[in-house]
């Protein structure tokens, strides 16, 4: 060991000199009077001589011990600080890698926003498409009261007749007869086409194709100044099952300006009249529809809407106009509760307008039924909130 070796040990021990000294003097005291006890034990007579060696000598031993060991420790700590400053930094990140993840990121924010779009363009499509469905068939049924005037009128017996003459007697396009007397024989059965033979088709003038022949299969009736047609049925959802609700869509227009009164409903099951009343207030109860959903083309969600905002007996408060079709929900609430009764009931309907004129409809099962929603009490659906 050289003259560095114990110049290190100095400036290690510099700083805390006093209480390395105390250390040292306890320690060679403590060895000194353990000689001494075992001098003693042997009975050997107190030399202070011998007591001031032993004290020098195990005063400077562990003097060299603990520089000693203070050494080791920092050879320790220099080793792991050396191996540490010397590990290899971790690598960075290529410059192309970097600029190809963030136009990957760049890409997938891109495609998020092009499929929220899409979902957006398909939802106003498909309201299109059934606005544009809803309006085939209110023009069809307009077609279809049109002709039927003209065959009260002209056609009273069960006679044959073409659908382009028709069209020439009352003003209306070919197609438009063609899609008013399709209805009145799918729908109505009133009339419906001839046989397939020579006599069932006729030569339209003008290089129009042949046209189909029809004849009347049932007395035409009159005209109702008041038509009534249902678009959806459902059984309410509540909690505490006391009795039935049933909930009706219905579609009305009229021949003429003119005021529905009233709407007195009555319900049948197995041809027996159930005692029920019409519900006048349907804000205790709310659609519920299933929409598809925003950001996934595979899941749906749900879409409440009160029902009195679409209720029927609140647009009957405004006279209806000539041809203009009207449509809204009532509820029927019938006593005890029957399941499925949505799908076993016969739903009768009497209408009271004009002049307190009175017109019944009846519509057996089964009837029209929207899929992917459901009526529900508003109190149940605070349970069950939207998805």
């Amino acid at each position: 060991m050289g003259a560095g070796f114990w110049k290190k040990r100095w400036e290690d021990v510099r700083g805390n000199l006093i209480w390395q000294i105390l250390i040292w003097v306890f320690g060679g005291g403590m060895l000194t009077a353990i000689s001494i006890a075992a001098k003693e034990l042997r009975r050997l007579p107190f030399s202070w001589d011998f007591a001031g060696i032993v004290f020098v000598i195990s005063f400077l031993g562990i003097a060299v011990v603990t520089l000693l060991a203070s050494r080791r420790s920092q050879n320790k700590t220099v080793t792991v600080a050396d191996a540490s400053a010397t590990a290899p930094a971790p690598a960075e990140e290529p410059a192309g890698l970097a600029s190809l993840r963030a136009e990957h990121e760049g890409i997938q924010r891109e495609n998020a926003g092009l499929r929220d779009l899409l979902v957006q363009r398909e939802e106003k499509l498909n309201q299109s498409l059934l606005l544009a469905g809803q309006f085939k068939l209110e023009t069809d049924q307009l077609y279809a009261d049109t002709v039927l005037l003209w065959l009260r009128e002209h056609i009273h017996t069960t006679g044959s007749f073409a659908s382009v003459n028709v069209a020439g007697a009352i003003g209306l396009s070919q197609d438009a007869v063609s899609r008013g007397l399709e209805l009145l024989r799918s729908k109505y059965q009133i009339v419906d086409r001839m046989s397939s033979d020579v006599d069932a088709w006729t030569f339209a003038a003008g290089g129009t194709p042949f046209v189909p022949k029809y004849k009347i299969v049932s007395a035409v009736p009159e005209p109702n100044q008041i038509n009534v047609e249902i678009l959806d049925a459902h059984q309410g959802v509540r909690v505490g099952w006391h009795d039935t609700f049933l909930f009706y869509r219905l579609r009305i227009v009229t021949r003429s300006d003119r005021s529905v009164l009233q709407l007195n409903p009555g319900l049948s099951l197995d041809n027996k009249r159930e005692n029920c009343e019409l519900i006048s207030d349907l804000s205790d109860w709310v659609l519920v529809k299933e929409v598809p959903s925003k950001h996934n083309f595979t899941a749906k969600s749900s879409e409440d809407t009160n029902l009195e905002t679409s209720s029927l007996l609140k647009v009957i408060e405004t006279p209806f106009r000539t041809g203009i079709h009207q449509q809204g929900w009532i509820g029927v609430k019938m006593r005890g509760y029957i399941e499925h009764a949505d799908l076993l009931t016969t739903l009768y309907l009497e209408v009271v307008h004009g002049a307190w004129e009175r017109v019944s409809y009846v519509f057996t099962p089964p009837l029209p039924q929207v899929d992917g929603q459901q009526i529900v009490a508003s109190n149940l659906r605070k349970l069950v909130p939207p998805s």
